[in-house]
């Protein structure tokens, strides 16, 4: 598989007729960093990822936080 975000390449098996990935994503976003922040790490296990941005609502949260606080009008 190939992610064309950023043109990284993964491994896959097959497992009955699911596919499914055999290495750990490593796509870097602002929110995501490697394992003792060593960036060897990310590239032997892939990158770890925080709750929120990992099912999409690192953007929202931060706006609702700003919100909150009153930072966005």
């Amino acid at each position: 598989m190939t992610d064309s975000r950023d043109g990284q390449t993964y491994k896959t098996v097959k497992i009955g007729e699911q596919v499914w990935m055999a290495q750990n994503l490593n796509y870097k976003t602002d929110s995501s960093f490697c394992y003792n922040d060593v960036d060897s790490n990310c590239t032997k296990y892939g990158r770890l990822y925080r709750w929120a941005a990992a099912v999409g609502l690192s953007k929202w949260l931060a706006f609702a936080n700003a919100n909150r606080m009153g930072d966005v009008a």
